[in-house]
């Protein structure tokens, strides 16, 4: 979805009748192969593939080999010609080649700035949605036979060929019959299903391969099956319009987010109809050349108007990026609320799937891919941050325990020092240059050594942070997810009704004496700060926009009840001391008085 500028030069939307001229047969992988299917059939689990692809020897090694030359060739005509762009071109071709779970993974790494030079980069976004589309007559024959009516019966118009093709599916413009409405239509591609099912079979045989012969503690295996798993729960296009529905309820009090309706009514397992809305990518609106034709006319003109030209350009630009960090911000806040207050969070936010519209929101599209994080874990995330933010390692280690990476019972005594290691690397600048595609690199190097296990949650959502702060690299290269994280979660701990979270916070504010820390206020203005630049961009929840007006308007909103009766309970034992204080020195001199009197009447006597 998106304007047509965003479409690949695919053009608008028009009325088309049968047959549709088919797509160049070069441009169809041979791994997509037309397969009937009986309507509405519930995609396998991933455990029935395994069992089928174990019966299947042959195409599995056939399939083998098919990736190790492919590969091979790649590597050997990148070594030959030593030319980067070339190669990331030609990578991208064999992932294309490969099929749909190849691309996912390029799809992952097309957002790590941090993990491939520029060149990769621009070639794998490309994956996002330019992916060589299938025949179209195809497409139609699918929507047909999960619909049980002639399109036309349905859609008024559709147009003649995809607005956008990508690893499972692709999306064409239509207008439905019923009421006029603007609808983006999602096919599956034929043969999807055995494909990523092979393939999948394969990479995880390969991952047990390796951490076998390589001495890998990580669970490769497991995290196969993990991706896996989510790949298959994209197959399914009704639990995606349930999850785009269940997403666009819980994120409702964020105007600046637009989640797509869907069409329930139409969604089938291989076909999904959703509100079409009209947008541009938010990576390629800060990484395009803008006013490049603005700069051909000007073209001939004197130094001058040139000279002015340019700085009118350069102001659009800066424009622009601001916007595109505004947006930024808004994606980080929202994920935040998605991970760390509801639990549900989109696990695949690429840039092809964020859409800046054209009212300035962020639009979140294909739902097929999300995560959940159960309420410990939350709160567990959120101490977890406060702790290294604190520098408190030791209660950092036992959050691990807490969070599943490592067992209950483990002596933290051997952790900590490396655990210290890497996080006091990660702190050398301070938090708002904390880097999280760095500290998690490292922090897997860390893991590796010592046998930490990863839960289920871990991958999607250390690929779903690192994804948004490789989004934000590209329109600032300084920004650091963590270090805007930072101010929200520390809040959360101030507002957030919960014992275990409370006692966090406890900790924080008092010593090991119970006094209050008196670093403790300094801090909160700190924070509070913070939050009132961020709100200046993001609207919030509730009273959230009460902490943008500073300390005492985060106290006094109804969600500081708790924080403010810590304040009331340490000012009553302030007036306290002072009332206890002054009665003593008024009997102190009382005292003094009465001796005074008592010796002069002995004086006197």
């Amino acid at each position: 979805m998106g304007t047509a500028g965003d479409t690949g030069g695919q053009p608008e939307s028009w009325n088309v009748s049968l047959p549709l001229s088919r797509v160049p047969s070069q441009c169809r992988s041979n791994i997509y192969p037309a397969t009937s299917s009986s309507r509405h059939a519930d995609p396998p689990l991933a455990a029935d593939t395994a069992d089928t692809w174990n019966r299947r020897p042959v195409p599995v090694v056939a399939r083998l080999c098919e990736i190790g030359v492919a590969f091979g060739w790649w590597w050997l005509r990148s070594q030959l010609h030593k030319d980067e762009r070339r190669a990331a071109a030609d990578m991208r071709k064999v992932l294309v080649d490969l099929g749909p779970a190849f691309v996912k993974i390029g799809q992952a790494l097309s957002s790590r700035p941090d993990v491939l030079p520029p060149a990769y980069l621009a070639e794998l976004e490309l994956l996002q949605d330019r992916i060589p589309p299938f025949s179209d007559a195809d497409a139609l024959q699918v929507i047909e036979a999960e619909l049980g009516l002639p399109w036309g019966a349905v859609f008024s118009s559709l147009s003649a060929s995809p607005v956008a093709a990508a690893s499972l599916g692709q999306v064409y413009k239509g207008t439905l019959a019923s009421n006029g409405a603007e609808v983006a239509v999602k096919v599956q591609r034929p043969g999807v299903v055995e494909a990523i099912g092979r393939d999948t079979f394969i990479l995880r045989n390969l991952a047990a391969v390796a951490r076998k012969q390589l001495k890998f503690n990580t669970d490769l295996p497991a995290l196969v099956d993990e991706w896996a798993a989510s790949l298959f729960k994209e197959l399914d296009y009704r639990r995606e319009a349930a999850n785009a529905t269940r997403f666009a309820q819980l994120f409702a009090f964020m105007p600046e987010v637009v989640v797509p309706t869907m069409y329930s009514q139409l969604t089938t397992p291989r076909v999904l109809v959703m509100q079409w809305i009209e947008g541009e990518r938010l990576r390629s609106a800060s990484s395009q050349a803008p006013g490049a034709a603005g700069l051909a006319g000007v073209a001939g003109s004197s130094s001058s108007s040139s000279s002015s030209g340019s700085r009118v350009l350069a102001a659009a630009d800066a424009a622009r990026v601001a916007e595109d960090l505004r947006l930024v911000e808004i994606g980080v806040r929202c994920s935040l609320e998605q991970m760390l207050e509801e639990g549900f969070y989109h696990a695949d936010p690429h840039p092809g799937n964020l859409l800046k519209t054209k009212d300035g929101r962020l639009a979140y599209l294909d739902f097929g891919m999300m995560g959940e994080v159960e309420p410990a874990v939350r709160q567990g995330l959120i101490r977890a941050t406060l702790h290294l933010v604190n520098r408190e390692y030791e209660r950092l280690a036992e959050d691990f325990v807490t969070l599943g990476l490592l067992p209950p019972g483990t002596d933290t005594s051997d952790v900590l020092p490396a655990l210290t290691g890497v996080f006091q690397a990660a702190l050398a600048g301070g938090v708002s240059n904390l880097s999280f595609g760095t500290l998690s690199a490292d922090l897997g190097r860390t893991m590796y050594r010592f046998s930490f296990r990863l839960p289920p949650y871990y991958t999607l959502l250390v690929r779903s942070l690192s994804v948004l702060e490789g989004i934000a690299l590209a329109s600032d290269p300084g920004y650091k997810v963590l270090g805007a994280a930072y101010p929200w979660v520390s809040r959360r701990l101030l507002t957030q009704d919960s014992p275990e979270l409370h006692a966090t916070l406890n900790n924080l504010l008092y010593d090991k004496s119970g006094q209050l820390l008196g670093s403790f206020l300094p801090g909160l203005s700190g924070l509070t700060g913070q939050q009132q630049q961020q709100q200046q961009r993001v609207s919030g929840r509730g009273s959230e926009a009460a902490a943008a007006g500073g300390p005492l308007a985060l106290v006094l909103s109804p969600e500081g009840r708790y924080i403010r009766g810590i304040l009331e309970d340490e000012l009553a034992k302030g007036l306290d001391a002072a009332w206890r204080l002054a009665v003593d020195d008024s009997l102190a001199a009382a005292s003094q008085q009465l001796e005074g009197v008592e010796i002069k009447l002995r004086w006197m006597a």
